[in-house]
């Protein structure tokens, strides 16, 4: 044996050989089991009892492998003799890491210097003879970060246009005048809300429909691959993503031969690393030639939520030098390590951008005072003794009863559906788990009775945003209306009906309530006709089916649509609310256009200390989020929920 350890790389095996001697052989399983367990590879041992061998199945990273490798064996004190490949793997390794260095240091430039644009004729050259509709001057400064950078976070508050600065991207980066190696493709994976607004969105940037794949079965994967030529856009949903399907390998297969810009809307439904979506999606961000990483709220549960962002962005780089533990500390007690936030911020601000509401002068929303609704005496009999068992039991139930009580007492009738009332769509339930606690609940059969003498009534509030919104529509106007329950959507569009106001239904992909509002029409459809036609001039809408991606302040031909949201029923979810209040007041809203948000209120109820809650809360994530380079909001609804309890009832 030699009297020094060796590590070696055998170019024929492509396996990287420790070689340890006598003295430091005792350590080989101590050194086994740590590259097992901090870089997840199995050690093969088959060779001799002095030697490990790894296998490199990526060439590119084997100056990074050798780095820890090396930091494995330094911690077992054993000193190695490099041979000639190791030595120019580390070579290479380090001049790549300088050169990234570089690179990371003028993103960062171009992110923080507007007078950037003075130096980039060509570009805007080129956005400008490719685009009928011309970015403005932010948008610009983010769209040539994007096509700097390449892999790019986008984390932009809803309503700014995250849209376009990527096709602003787009347009530059498909362009052989500006881009020596063009893209051919923009693959986008979102929700399914987002596709009509991705396709809207071409269509008003370029002037032109785009050749276009919507992923809905495997026959379109088999489509998408028997083109001719590349399809310019290709959108796919969260919900077909999974580990080795079908989808998956064909779009894998798509990206390998295509230049494709691969884009994560509402990417914050990719945080967990262990989750569905992000292992089925990762495999796909080392094909794509651009990775664009779009959301409005990117940590919605940490800082760690960061981790998986930076991996898909960069998946064979470390940006963050802290684990998923460790980031997970800086979430619990974020006023303890605000030195590691400020660092973990730094290293990773050259790969996103953020734009708030106050970088465009976009005109405020206008609050009107909420309307005073007189319960009946039914309804005030109901509330009574319901407010009397909330009190008794403090449980979160009774305070989603009370609010039943309060905007539609015939919902006291039936079980609490509670993904109803969190807003979770059919899509994300792979992602988000919520305990199935209907057993919990009171039996309200008391009620009954009361009820059954009544049962064609629709309840006074229900009745008042009618009126409203009747009144509305009738001075030309088109309104939204946001509602919970399904039950209250099909109450209102009664009433609303007989006050000679038609309504649609934005419930949901599957929603039974909606198709039968709808007379069967989709969504999607009843989106087109609320935004281009004068058939359709109000829609009742909850959060699960269009608080992300829609914006209905302006159609295509950039006419305005809306203008008036009613708020008939509200949960505790402030980030629901903010995003529900984003459909209308965003970037593009012409100047003479005044947003309102309209509300109502039975006095002595819930109604308004839910109000004030709600908008308290949301002027504080309003004005963190538009502070904050990364705003950590860890608001929940049991936050709102107590406060609202506590100003009700007293402090519990």
């Amino acid at each position: 044996m030699s009297s020094q350890s060796k590590l070696s790389f055998n170019l024929m095996s492509s396996s990287l050989i420790i070689k340890l001697n006598n003295s430091d052989v005792s350590d080989k399983l101590e050194v086994s089991e740590n590259i097992k367990s901090y870089l997840g590879l199995i050690p093969n041992h088959e060779l001799d009892e002095y030697t490990i061998s790894l296998l490199v199945t990526d060439i590119t990273q084997l100056g990074s492998l050798v780095n820890d490798i090396l930091a494995i064996l330094n911690a077992s004190s054993i000193d190695v003799i490099l041979d000639e490949n190791i030595q120019s793997a580390l070579f290479n390794a380090k001049e790549a890491e300088n050169d990234f260095i570089q690179f990371s240091e003028e993103a960062r430039r171009i992110r923080n210097a507007e007078s950037v644009l003075d130096e980039i004729p060509e570009f805007l050259n080129v956005v400008k003879s490719n685009m009928k509709r011309q970015p403005f001057k932010k948008q610009l400064l983010a769209s040539f970060h994007i096509a700097f950078a390449k892999n790019v976070a986008n984390f932009s508050v809803p309503g700014t246009g995250k849209t376009t600065m990527v096709y602003t991207a787009f347009a530059a980066m498909k362009s052989g005048d500006y881009y020596d190696d063009p893209l051919k493709s923009l693959l986008v994976i979102g929700p399914l809300s987002c596709f009509i607004p991705w396709q809207e969105e071409y269509e008003q940037c370029f002037g032109k429909k785009p050749t276009l794949v919507v992923v809905e079965n495997v026959n379109d994967i088999d489509k998408l691959h028997s083109k001719s030529q590349p399809v310019e856009l290709i959108l796919i949903n969260y919900e077909k993503m999974r580990p080795g399907n079908q989808f998956q390998n064909g779009l894998v297969a798509y990206c390998r031969i295509h230049k494709t810009m691969l884009v994560l809307d509402e990417a914050h439904r990719v945080k967990n690393p262990e989750g569905i979506y992000a292992n089925s999606i990762m495999p796909l961000a080392r094909t794509a030639r651009s990775r664009v990483v779009l959301t409005g709220t990117p940590i919605p549960q940490g800082f760690q939520d960061l981790l998986n962002i930076t991996r898909f962005l960069y998946p064979d780089k470390k940006i963050l030098s802290y684990s998923y533990k460790r980031l997970k500390q800086f979430t619990k007690n974020p006023e303890r390590y605000t030195r590691e936030i400020s660092r973990l911020t730094n290293q990773f601000e050259p790969f996103f951008i953020r734009l708030g509401k106050s970088d465009f002068n976009i005109k405020p929303a206008i609050d009107l005072t909420p309307i005073d609704v007189e319960f009946s005496d039914t309804e005030q009999r109901i509330w009574n003794t319901i407010d009397a068992q909330s009190k008794e039991s403090n449980s979160r139930f009774s305070m989603i009863r009370l609010l039943q009580a309060s905007s539609n007492p015939y919902l006291l009738t039936q079980k609490l559906n509670l993904k109803e009332f969190y807003g979770i769509e059919e899509e994300d339930s792979a992602e988000i788990k919520h305990e199935n606690e209907t057993d919990k609940q009171e039996d309200l059969a008391f009620l009954n009775p009361i009820f059954s003498s009544e049962s064609k009534k629709v309840g006074s509030k229900i009745k008042a945003c009618a009126k409203l919104a009747a009144q509305l529509v009738n001075q030309g106007e088109k309104v939204i209306i946001w509602i919970v329950f399904t039950d209250t959507a099909l109450r209102l569009h009664k009433a609303l009906k007989e006050l000679n106001i038609s309504s649609g239904a934005l419930l949901g992909k599957s929603n039974n309530t909606a198709l039968l509002i709808n007379e069967g029409k989709s969504r999607d459809d009843m989106i087109q006709y609320f935004k281009n036609t004068s058939k359709l001039n109000c829609v009742i809408a909850n959060a699960a089916a269009v608080g992300e991606s829609i914006s209905l302040h302006k159609n295509a031909q950039g006419q305005k649509v809306c203008s008036n949201a009613l708020y008939l029923e509200r949960n505790f979810n402030c980030a629901q609310y903010l995003q529900s209040r984003d459909r209308l007041h965003r970037v593009g809203i012409s100047d003479d256009v005044k947003v309102n948000y309209h509300f109502f209120k039975i006095p002595g109820t819930l109604d308004d200390h839910l109000d004030q809650s709600l908008k308290r809360k949301s002027r504080i994530m309003q004005e963190f989020i538009e502070s904050e380079s990364i705003p950590l909001i860890l608001l929940e609804d049991s936050d709102v929920m107590k406060e609202v309890y506590d100003s009700y009832y007293g402090p519990s």
